[in-house]
């Protein structure tokens, strides 16, 4: 069997801060910066499931699959100040781009088990800016 992967490019926009409430406000601000402050992003998120190429269909995932597998989590984000909207998701944790990497990730992985689905999420990349991106991986 032939293994290939499949990449699903969403945007969505969001705000956050982020701070540790056991630290100072100097020791924030040294750590930081501005970005202790509310802002936001337009972040681009990259989806890449593996699996088993079909031989039927030619495909690792099915795109219609894939569509109603990120919808739920693009509507639990876009929009919203993820410090709230992913409170239970972060558990305490920084909203760095790192850390929502890995809950995007996590979610994903939670939604495919509604679906009786051969591929897998095998990555997500989170980009905070153009310059600015984080990866999460089980396999990193």
């Amino acid at each position: 069997m032939v293994i290939g992967k499949f990449t699903r490019i969403e945007s969505f926009c969001a705000s956050h801060c982020m701070k540790n409430d056991n630290w100072s406000l100097e020791k924030n601000i040294k750590v930081f910066s501005k970005c202790i402050n509310n802002h936001g992003h337009n972040y681009k998120a990259y989806f890449t499931f593996k699996g088993h190429i079909d031989k039927d269909t030619g495909m690792v995932i099915n795109l219609i699959d894939v569509k109603q597998i990120l919808k739920p989590i693009l509507d639990k984000v876009d929009h919203t100040y993820l410090n709230d909207s992913l409170k239970e998701e972060l558990d305490s944790q920084n909203s760095t781009v790192e850390i929502l990497a890995y809950v995007l990730f996590k979610m994903v992985q939670n939604e495919m088990k509604k679906y009786n689905l051969t591929a897998k999420i095998d990555n997500v990349r989170l980009y905070e800016t153009d310059k600015n991106y984080a990866d999460y991986s089980d396999n990193l």
